[in-house]
């Protein structure tokens, strides 16, 4: 017989959908956004999910992102059953810790500078040093020289620099980017695209959402949607 080693456990994905189905609506007008997707995403990977408008895209960053709940079907995030989470603020505690949002529209508060659209998420959380923290993810996106400009004051490429430190601010293990680049120009979209995978490479499970085939071919891992089914 041949020796059994037990040190080596494997890691569990941090992400695993099971059979996760979503309808919205009911009855004859009922609308089937997503049908039996399973999927699993290892930590520290780098996923993109691909698929044109309407194949269900949108509908999984919302599940993933704890922003609505499956109709069927399980969701575990980070070894928690989040499926299973009626309670709104409970929802919301396990989305702060686990989960760094980046939007293609940016999302920033226009009256809030840099520094203050990035300490934002960090009100909620007893974050100490949030200053000092949210001055050194700006720094690390290249924009100390920036912390007290507001977002009209800002490039396109520079507000989505403010948006990547945002979702770090909570020290996330995932971060979930709806199409990041695009609503900028292609120079400025890689330059974005190579920030996101140095995070990935430091650790950061990345999961980007997009239709861009330049973006998904940079992936360790691709996930194709069509008509709600994951191919």
């Amino acid at each position: 017989m041949s020796p059994v080693s037990h040190d080596h456990h494997p890691i569990p994905p941090v992400v695993r959908f099971a059979n996760i189905s979503k309808t919205y609506g009911k009855g004859e007008a009922a609308t089937k956004a997503l049908s039996d997707a399973s999927l699993a995403i290892e930590p520290g990977s780098f996923t993109a999910i691909i698929g044109p408008s309407g194949s269900g895209k949108s509908t999984i960053l919302n599940l993933l992102g704890l922003l609505d709940r499956p109709t069927a079907g399980e969701y575990w995030l980070d070894g928690k059953r989040a499926d299973s989470i009626t309670d709104d603020g409970d929802r919301a505690r396990l989305r702060r810790e686990t989960i760094g949002f980046v939007f293609q529209q940016f999302n920033l508060l226009p009256k809030a500078t840099a520094l203050g659209n990035v300490m934002m998420p960090g009100i909620y959380t007893s974050l100490p040093h949030r200053k000092q923290r949210a001055t050194s993810l700006l720094k690390l996106v290249g924009l100390g020289h920036r912390l007290h400009h507001l977002p009209s004051q800002l490039s396109g490429g520079e507000q989505q620099r403010v948006a990547i430190a945002r979702a770090l601010i909570n020290e996330p293990k995932i971060l979930l980017a709806d199409e990041p680049t695009g609503n900028l120009d292609s120079k400025t979209g890689e330059t974005i695209l190579e920030l996101l995978k140095d995070l990935n490479k430091e650790g950061k499970t990345l999961v980007i959402v997009t239709h861009d085939a330049y973006v998904a071919e940079q992936a360790d891992t691709l996930i194709t949607m069509k008509d709600g089914e994951v191919v």
